[in-house]
């Protein structure tokens, strides 16, 4: 038997001494988990995880584990992850959305989320209008050389369609250019046409690039005068 083995059964068994005959139970399946663990050479230890498979035996829940009433239970997975856990070398890379993980409020969380969903949408439908515009292209006028004649062939664009918008799309649109809905929803626009949330501490996060509140406003009036 290992040293480090040697400590976790001496741990055992000082959590079970003095503790009820259920909680000896409960503190049995949960190593016969861990031990498994180990076995099968596991080197990261999910507490979920765990105590799904431990509660199916007889073993404590996961609510059981993180209650304080349930210390004796954390006490004996927090020593297995000490000694058996593999260390990760490599820094955690957290992806470009993270921040969000950080607002305290979760609703605070799902509005920014779903505004930034709706302003990639917008982003990419202003990104088709620009392209269009692009590809314009003016005809040259023509002359008949032989007989004087006047132009014929006067200027106009390429017929081009514009991508067209849903209702709802288009009243969500309309509805971040709606001062009262932006007060219903914390949001506001800075003086570079940024949108910002204020969260519910008073805590303002800008959920979009500049510039965003006159690139709604072209959009919606490009879509008007089509729709004319």
């Amino acid at each position: 038997m290992t040293e480090e083995n040697q400590e976790i059964k001496d741990l055992y068994e000082d959590l079970k001494s003095g503790a009820r005959s259920d909680v000896q139970y409960k503190l049995k399946k949960l190593k016969e988990v861990l031990d498994e663990h180990v076995e099968n050479n596991v080197k990261t230890f999910s507490l979920q995880y765990v105590s799904d498979l431990a509660s199916k035996r007889g073993g404590p829940a996961y609510q059981s584990i993180v209650n304080k009433a349930g210390k004796r239970y954390r006490t004996l997975f927090d020593k297995y992850v000490e000694i058996y856990e593999e260390k990760r070398l490599k820094p955690v890379v957290k992806s470009q959305d993270s921040w969000i993980d950080d607002i305290p409020d979760t609703a605070s969380q799902y509005r920014v989320r779903r505004l930034q969903a709706d302003l990639k949408k917008y982003k990419n439908e202003n990104d088709t209008l620009r392209n269009l515009k692009s590809k314009i292209v003016l005809e040259v006028p023509n002359y008949d050389a032989c007989n004087d004649l006047e132009v014929i062939g006067n200027q106009k664009p390429e017929s081009a369609a514009l991508p067209n918008l849903l209702t709802s799309e288009k009243e969500t649109l309309l509805q971040l250019l709606d001062e009262k809905y932006l007060r219903r929803t914390r949001l506001h626009y800075n003086n570079k046409g940024a949108l910002i949330l204020t969260t519910e501490q008073n805590e303002e996060i800008q959920i979009s690039d500049r510039k965003l509140q006159t690139a709604l406003e072209k959009i919606l009036t490009v879509l008007d005068v089509e729709a004319n």
